[in-house]
């Protein structure tokens, strides 16, 4: 109801002419252009002591602290069975092969085609007529004027699926060369009918097609082959065979995957591809047990199945302090530098309080540096100072005093 009424106010004012107060938008500019001078005093790394190296305690607790962000996400190692590459195997029989070329002879090679006018007609005599005039050099288009017919249908180079009418197609198909006009019975009306042009089809010959058609014949054998082996190898594991006794068996590919997170990401090896990739693999497998198996699935982008047996499980938890002790201790050092860091801008700026700022950085001998431009309200991509920080140095008053940690500068 509030913003309703708001809305309304707003609209009854933008119809009727309202204008806010001249002090109003003088106030609205002033704030949104405002601009302050800035004088700056770098408190760099030079003005304190560079952090030793931790005692065992002191890293021990700085560990602890940072244990969850740490923390390596659970991962899973398995075992995966994997059925392709049965092509090479796969036997083919040559008269399958024969029967096959046999049965797509009509489109291994170039179709017949055909070039043709044709004339609907009501009736046979009037079709006969039309096919007369045409064949003593009339042109279709004058012939179907004179007499009131539908204006000529023009075929031009093409095979026999293109034609419609599948009587008229299996007459014109039957020449093998253009003849004069003919008048010709279609599936639902007569047509008078002249073939302009005609080009035999062409066939490769057996020998020039077998190897495609082997090769396709030997992919198709292959994929029932590798069926029929995935499901011996199901129903072996199902009657008590181990997964290495199973797959052995029936000649399928056993692989060892290293740990993997869910989202695909290795622990200490490279990935396995087929894991990494297959999100719904990887998914089944962490929600099985120590020992479980995934159902079969088909692998993503290839020819060929996988399934996988989880062999173990890690849980999610921080690595070893052992592991990690050189970086452990960079970054001991890099937060300790920081916290010195702080502490000394804190009394710099205690001191400038005090004394002033030109006399706070004369007593640690740095200078203060007038910022070129004056900061904007909105300031944007900034690389010393973000619209935090503005927004900080915009609520102190002038001559106030602010610090801030400057990017990168430990």
């Amino acid at each position: 109801l509030t913003q309703e009424l708001v809305r309304r106010k707003l609209l009854l004012a933008a119809t009727t002419g309202v204008r806010a107060p001249e002090a109003m938008g003088a106030g609205v500019i002033a704030f949104v252009t405002e601009r302050r001078p800035l004088r700056i005093t770098p408190i760099d790394p030079d003005l304190i002591q560079e952090p030793g190296q931790p005692t065992d305690a002191q890293l021990k607790t700085f560990y602890d602290a940072q244990r969850e962000r740490l923390t390596v996400p659970e991962s899973r190692s398995a075992t995966l069975v994997i059925g392709e590459a049965f092509v090479t195997k796969a036997q083919v029989d040559e008269a399958r092969v024969r029967e096959l070329y046999e049965f797509r002879k009509p489109s291994l090679g170039t179709p017949a085609t055909r070039s043709f006018v044709q004339i609907v007609a009501p009736s046979e005599a009037v079709a006969r007529q039309v096919a007369d005039r045409l064949a003593k050099g009339e042109s279709a288009a004058a012939v179907a004027t004179a007499l009131k017919l539908n204006t000529p249908i023009t075929y031009t180079g093409v095979d026999r699926a293109k034609v419609p009418d599948e009587k008229i197609a299996e007459a014109v198909f039957a020449a093998t060369a253009p003849g004069p006009a003919r008048a010709l019975q279609g599936a639902l009306s007569w047509s008078a009918v002249q073939i302009t042009a005609a080009a035999a089809g062409t066939t490769p010959p057996f020998e020039i097609a077998a190897p495609a058609l082997r090769e396709e014949l030997r992919k198709e054998q292959a994929d029932v082959d590798l069926s029929k082996a995935m499901d011996a190898f199901e129903t072996a594991v199902g009657d008590g065979q181990t997964l290495e006794e199973a797959a052995k068996a029936q000649g399928l590919e056993i692989r060892k995957a290293g740990a993997i997170g869910a989202d695909g990401s290795p622990r200490d090896t490279p990935p396995d591809e087929i894991l990494a990739r297959d999100a719904e693999l990887r998914d089944q497998l962490f929600q099985a047990g120590e020992g479980d198996l995934t159902q079969i699935a088909a692998l993503p982008e290839q020819a060929g199945y996988v399934v996988a047996r989880l062999d173990s499980i890690t849980a999610a938890a921080p690595p070893p302090l052992a592991d990690i002790r050189a970086p452990l201790i960079a970054e001991w050092r890099r937060t300790e530098a920081l916290k010195a860091l702080e502490a000394r801008a804190q009394a710099v700026l205690a001191d400038a309080r005090k004394r002033g700022l030109d006399a706070a950085a004369g007593a640690i001998d740095r200078p203060v540096v007038a910022r070129p431009q004056p900061l904007l309200r909105n300031v944007q991509g900034d690389p010393l100072i973000s619209p935090q920080l503005a927004a900080e140095i915009f609520k102190a008053p002038a001559g106030g005093l602010v610090s801030f940690a400057a990017p990168d500068l430990y």
